[in-house]
């Protein structure tokens, strides 16, 4: 009820105790009977007006329900006139339902004396149909106190019943969205998730929890930040920041999820803003797909493309493709070291732009002849044609070639194009030329050179060999011996395979390493040995090897290893070579469960000796120590200076105790000092630490133990000499 009903009701009490108060007055006071008429009309009048103007249908009936006294409002809602509503059942404008209602709401305040409040039911006007109200039921008392009738306020509830009835449709329809949305969340492949403004979930689909790996109850309220790691934690905080600042959604940011078990789950995630009724940001939603599959693809096809583009890119012959019209759609960068021509420029030419003109010809006939093979269904799908072809080149020179081609197919094996890989025979060109043309020229070029040059004919025969190679034999005259009756059988066993390659077409250049020894010599001599098919008439007709000696090299490259590791001063090892050879006995040694002796060494007093004779003396000094060290420990014990005057020796497999050792210390340093002239004895300082291989440690650690002891024993003797 609102509060004009409610100051409605108050004044109709009101004026009910008014008017009884006048009876009352009436009965007892001198005040004419005008003056009592003009008052009671006047305020008659006065609650006439509000009851006609209110918009709610004031009415009383008597104990029979029938119609005593009702409003202006209550005649416009039924529709009646005045005269035909006075004295009016309500039997007349409601039904059998709604007259049961009204009867049983009458009864109850006709026996309790109480109100009835917000009571429902219809109302069947006249001209308006059926009107839902909303009314108040109060019981009407005689001057004595005895019921008399009931009264009450009726308010049209249609639009409130039109309103509750649309909240009630809309609220079906937002339940059967819910339902149909969550069905299609529950089930859909995809992730979704709401988040508020701190980034923890608050709503989120079965594919979430399923990918993640939480119960409902764990994720809920979870934190972004638990199921990413530090970075893609940036990206996403980032990605947040921009939504909410920009009020744009973000679409297919790529991030990392980790799942309970630690897993990494690559994500496409879109990411909108969620605002609530007055428009202020809440929180972000989005939808997130799994592209594991994806992104394994696109690695595999990455690291594919990667790797052929770099063997295409980066190979020394030209490889080109053509489309089924002879048109090209790839020539590899190697063409301009070839042709000259750019691979951006070559691949604009069509293939009588890039051969001569009989090149050009024979071309046209060999793809003429495998294009009948295509149509015939009878060719083998997987052949390889080769062809030597001339190449014109942007200087106008020409280089000869020999092209290996094949056919490209679909996935159906439909022919849609070839594959051609070119390859520069002009060396083997001009060397089948000039060998063809003047061997004596051959021979007078490879009789001079360093390198030793041996031919080959396909039956292992040595069908030449200049001086150089003479002295890789036992004898001197090597030409028509066979291969593997001068060399070891190492190295005659791998030039059989070559062979046996060449036998089976392959005509490809080598490079590689072998050792041979020279007659008279006991260590072997390194040779880097390059080989080379030769043809005669286009057929393989042998093999020319060209050996150079590079065991000068190997050696320098020894010494420069060897530098390394190698103290420069003493000759000992350095502390990296000391480091790196006592890790491996360290291994050794707990494999083999043996102890080593670590002796930390460090020589007394060179800094008096540098300040009082020089940093020369001091060197020598050094030296000095060196030598001690040198005849004190054996060859198979590492001894090593780790940097000036500090000095480590790691004693490997000796059953000798440390006493003993130390004594052969004494007395080799006593020797050293007994020598005259010197003007210092040499003195040093030790610390031992041995390792135990059932209490392994590190060489760091153990160096560390010994290190300390040398210190203790250095002090011990400073103490002394004071």
């Amino acid at each position: 009820m609102n509060d004009q009903s409610q100051n409605i009701s108050k004044l109709i009490e009101e004026n009910n105790m008014l008017r009884q108060r006048i009876r009352d007055i009436e009965s007892s006071a001198s005040i004419n009977t005008h003056q009592k008429e003009a008052h009671r009309d006047n305020s008659d009048e006065r609650y006439r007006n509000i009851l006609d103007n209110m918009e709610e249908a004031y009415y009383e009936v008597d104990l029979k329900g029938n119609l005593t006294f009702f409003n202006t409002t209550a005649v416009k809602n039924l529709g009646y006139t005045d005269d035909v509503m006075m004295g009016m059942n309500f039997h007349e404008y409601v039904d059998k339902d709604n007259q049961r209602k009204l009867l049983e709401a009458y009864t109850r305040v006709l026996q309790t004396g109480e109100s009835v409040k917000c009571l429902e039911w219809e109302v069947i006007s006249k001209t308006h149909g059926t009107i839902p109200v909303e009314s108040s039921i109060s019981l009407i008392k005689d001057a004595d106190g005895r019921p008399a009738g009931f009264r009450g306020i009726i308010r049209d509830i249609t639009k409130r019943r039109q309103a509750e009835k649309e909240l009630r449709e809309s609220e079906d329809r937002l339940q059967r969205q819910e339902e149909r949305y969550r069905n299609i969340l529950d089930n859909m492949e995809e992730a979704y998730y709401e988040v508020d403004l701190n980034g923890d979930l608050t709503f989120f689909n079965n594919t979430a929890m399923t990918k993640l790996g939480y119960s409902p109850g764990e994720m809920t309220g979870m934190n972004f930040r638990i199921y990413v790691d530090s970075e893609n934690a940036r990206k996403v905080f980032e990605t947040y920041t921009r939504v909410f600042r920009t009020g744009e959604t973000v679409k297919g940011i790529d991030w990392e999820l980790v799942s309970k078990k630690g897993n990494r789950i690559p994500i496409e995630s879109s990411i909108s803003l969620i605002r609530d009724a007055e428009g202020n940001p809440v929180g972000f939603r989005g939808i997130i797909r799994d592209i594991t599959d994806r992104k394994q693809a696109e690695k595999r096809l990455r690291e594919s493309e990667e790797k052929y583009r770099l063997l295409a890119e980066n190979a020394t012959d030209i490889i080109i493709t053509m489309d089924n019209n002879l048109r090209m759609t790839y020539v590899s960068p190697s063409v301009i070291r070839f042709r000259g021509y750019t691979d951006e420029e070559a691949v604009r030419q069509t293939p009588a732009e890039m051969l001569t003109p009989e090149s050009y010809k024979n071309a046209m006939i060999i793809f003429a002849e495998e294009m009948e093979f295509e149509a015939s269904g009878s060719g083998d799908l997987e052949r390889v044609r080769s062809i030597e072809l001339e190449l014109t080149c942007k200087d106008g020179s020409t280089i000869w070639t020999e092209v290996a081609f094949k056919f490209l197919r679909d996935d159906e094996k439909k022919f849609n194009g070839f594959l051609g890989i070119v390859h520069d025979i002009s060396e083997r060109k001009r060397a089948e030329k000039a060998l063809f043309e003047s061997e004596l020229k051959f021979r007078n070029l490879t009789e001079t050179a360093l390198d030793a040059i041996i031919t080959i004919d396909m039956k292992g025969i040595i069908t030449y060999a200049n001086p150089a190679a003479m002295t890789l034999a036992s004898h001197g005259e090597i030409v028509g011996s066979r291969l593997k009756d001068l060399f070891p059988a190492e190295f005659a066993s791998r030039q059989e395979l070559l062979f046996e390659a060449v036998r089976q077409g392959f005509s490809e250049p080598l490079a590689y390493e072998t050792k041979l020894k020279k007659p008279g010599c006991s260590d072997p001599n390194y040779f880097d040995i390059k080989t080379s098919t030769l043809f005669q008439n286009g057929i393989p007709s042998g093999i020319l090897f060209i050996a150079r000696d590079t065991t000068d090299r190997r050696r320098a490259e020894e010494e420069i290893r060897m530098m390394a590791i190698i103290d420069t001063l003493t000759g000992l090892f350095n502390r990296r070579g000391f480091i790196t050879l006592a890790e491996h006995q360290i291994k050794n040694s707990s494999r083999l469960k043996k102890k080593l002796l670590l002796f930390f060494i460090d020589l007394d007093g060179l800094k008096i000796i540098n300040d009082t004779y020089g940093h020369e003396e001091g060197d020598l000094a050094i030296k000095r120590a060196s030598v001690i060290l040198r005849k004190t420990f054996r060859e198979s014990d590492i001894i090593s200076r780790l940097g000036g005057d500090e000095f480590a020796v790691l004693v490997t497999d000796s059953l000798e105790l440390p006493d003993v050792v130390m004594k052969r210390l004494a007395k080799t340093t006593d020797e050293e000092n007994s020598h005259p002239g010197l003007n210092y004895p040499v003195s040093m300082s030790i610390g031992i630490a041995d390792y135990d291989p059932e209490s392994p440690c590190s060489i760091d650690e153990l160096m560390s133990r010994a290190d300390r002891l040398m210190y203790k024993q250095k002090k011990q003797k400073k103490q002394n000499c004071t």
